[in-house]
């Protein structure tokens, strides 16, 4: 009775009921049901984040079908390819995988669909005519502005301050620029070359082989560190190597020669690497990592912070402040960084305002000057050089042609001169360099993101999605994928014919066929011409955003291989045949390129 007595006096607000087990039954039954909507809220929750890992493809574009069900999606396969240094190969294999010259990949979880563009007219639009109105560079700009925030690369091509940056680097490849400014370096720098090549041969035997792709990086670095800041001849890394060699005048023993594996080349050991070469690369290799990381800025802002990056970065601040210190501007521009200050007091001037010498646009872009006109021009050099070894015919022809393009040269028992090599062009030569560039160039695609909504090959795609315009693979060196012509846009219908043909589909696309690009001369017995319009190549991409020192990268290779084969005999060595693996950083090249040197000129060179 005291227990119902105590229970009755309770007051149990709008119960219909008294009953304590009633109530108990009440409050334990809502308690239960809460339990039951949390954990369908839980479960939901669960299924949606786990399906949401189930990419959503855009309707009506090829796909790979286990990668929208995979958390990582195309990473997995991807990873696989990396690890062969081919990642981006992978990219140019979809055409012929979905049959289809646009497709769709998904790059890691809870990513939205991007856009796989493989086709010569479609890449070459969409970089030439829809660039800035379509399409922007997107996370490009942001891998560059973490790195260099004040150089025209960080910029998309409808910022105000883009054209003002693109303004104050115009002379720099102005082909007089070229000739007078980076033409001699590259002349005395490739002979440099060519003296370390002959003597490593003839100081280690005749049947010696050796790795060039070394002599070759520290080419392009000496090359373009001397015509951007005035490195002095003594101090670049080529002239320090020589002059380490020529002190090295004992032959190998023969049991050192022979006793070497056969996959190990014998290497003379030179100088090590100046503190701006090992800076360098620091620096590119930063900038090449931020290209797989989604927040590249923050990835920069977080690198800065290694003492070994700071160290690099210091270097090259050091030697760009104190060659800004040694200008006379009463003088000639000699090097890069003159003609830019140059061209910021003739603005400063017109603007009635004092010039900013120390101008962080002036740092920013003669860093990409240094970057871009280095690790390109190597990757691309060092795919001439294996494909020389692979096509021993080729460098035959090109010799010949040679000695026909300077024949005073020739007749003199002389290398040609920087004006001859800057004045007239070897067509063989101009030639291979081209199909070197179709076959095997060392940037094989480029990442843009659609602007707005908008159409590709027919397709919706919407904005903010990333797009992979493929620079090789189909229809430039793998049989094309079938386009209807209706579904092109409208600016690719109006300038259909960039080139003679927009595919190579009716001469062997895969094969290394140099012959593609030489025509005869009209009226010339015989004589053959080159043709860079014969078909399509994107090496150097295309439109307002291709590589802006292309012309740079043409007078390097034209001239470097000139000297080299007019000099030597380059030799593929046989347990070296057929390795064409390639590693990938800021470009795509071979890992190894091993030669066996001999002397090819008709006269007793002198080393």
């Amino acid at each position: 009775m005291a227990i119902s007595s105590t229970v009755n006096s309770l007051h149990w607000g709008s119960l219909p009921f008294r009953d304590p087990v009633a109530v108990a039954a009440f409050y334990g039954f809502h308690f239960l049901a809460f339990l039951l909507a949390v954990w369908g809220i839980f479960s939901c929750t669960s299924l949606w984040t786990f399906r949401s890992t189930y990419h959503t493809p855009l309707p009506g574009i090829p796909y790979n079908r286990d990668a929208a069900t995979r958390l990582m999606g195309d990473l997995t396969e991807m990873k696989e390819w990396m690890a062969k240094g081919r990642m981006r190969y992978w990219f140019l294999e979809l055409a012929g995988r979905h049959g289809s010259a646009i497709s769709q990949v998904f790059l890691g979880p809870f990513a939205k669909p991007a856009i796989v563009v493989s086709d010569y007219r479609e890449v070459k639009d969409i970089l030439s005519h829809r660039d800035a109105v379509d399409f922007k560079r997107g996370l490009k700009t942001s891998v560059f502005a973490g790195i260099l925030p004040h150089s025209f690369a960080a910029l998309e091509t409808y910022d105000p301050g883009f054209k003002a940056n693109r303004e104050l680097m115009r002379d720099l490849m102005r082909p007089s620029t070229l000739s007078s400014l980076n033409a001699p370096h590259i002349n005395r720098i490739a002979q440099d070359v060519v003296y370390i090549w002959r003597l490593k041969s003839r100081t280690s035997g005749p049947d010696s082989w050796f790795d060039v792709s070394k002599q070759i990086f520290y080419f392009c670095f000496d090359t373009i560190f001397t015509a951007a800041l005035g490195l002095d001849e003594q101090d670049g890394v080529i002239k320090s190597e020589r002059n380490t060699l020529d002190h090295m005048t004992r032959p190998l023993s023969e049991t050192e020669a022979i006793g070497k594996p056969p996959d190990i080349p014998i290497e003379l050991q030179g100088s090590d690497a100046a503190d701006k070469v090992l800076a360098l690369g620091v620096v590119a290799k930063a900038l090449a990592n931020s290209f797989y990381v989604p927040w590249p800025r923050l990835y920069h802002k977080l690198n800065k912070l290694r003492p070994s990056v700071r160290r690099s970065w210091r270097t090259l601040q050091d030697h760009i402040s104190s060659s800004i210190a040694k200008i006379n501007p009463d003088t000639t521009p000699t090097v890069a960084l003159e003609y830019l200050i140059q061209r910021e007091r003739t603005a400063a001037a017109r603007e009635g305002r004092q010039p900013l010498i120390h101008d962080p646009r002036i740092r920013d872009n003669l860093y990409g000057y240094i970057l871009a006109g280095h690790d390109t021009t190597a990757g691309a050099l060092i795919w001439c050089v294996r494909q020389l070894l692979a096509h021993p015919d080729w460098q035959r022809k090109i010799r010949t042609d040679l000695h026909a393009t300077y024949p005073y040269a020739h007749r003199e028992g002389r290398l040609p001169t920087v004006t001859e090599l800057t004045t007239d062009h070897c067509a063989v030569l101009d030639a291979f360099i081209e199909e070197v560039m179709r076959l095997t160039a060392p940037v094989i695609t480029v990442m843009v993101a659609t602007k707005c909504d908008t159409q590709i090959l027919g397709h919706h795609i919407p904005k903010n999605t990333q797009v992979f315009c493929n620079l090789s693979g189909a229809s430039i060196n793998m049989p094309s994928a079938r386009v209807v012509e209706s579904s092109r846009s409208e600016t690719s219908k109006a300038y259909k014919s960039y080139t003679k043909k927009e595919n190579w589909d009716d001469d062997e696309p895969e094969l290394f066929k140099p012959e593609r690009w030489l025509v005869p001369v009209d009226g010339g017995g015989g004589k053959m011409r080159f043709d860079g319009a014969a078909g399509p190549m994107l090496g150097f991409s295309a439109g307002n955003r291709g590589c802006w020192g292309k012309r740079l990268a043409y007078l390097e290779m034209r001239m470097f291989l000139s000297i080299v084969i007019w000099e030597l005999e380059l030799e593929e060595v046989e347990e070296f045949k057929g390795r064409w693996e390639t590693y990938e950083s800021l470009v795509t090249a071979p890992r190894e390129c091993v030669v066996r040197v001999k002397d090819a000129c008709g006269w007793d060179a002198q080393v």
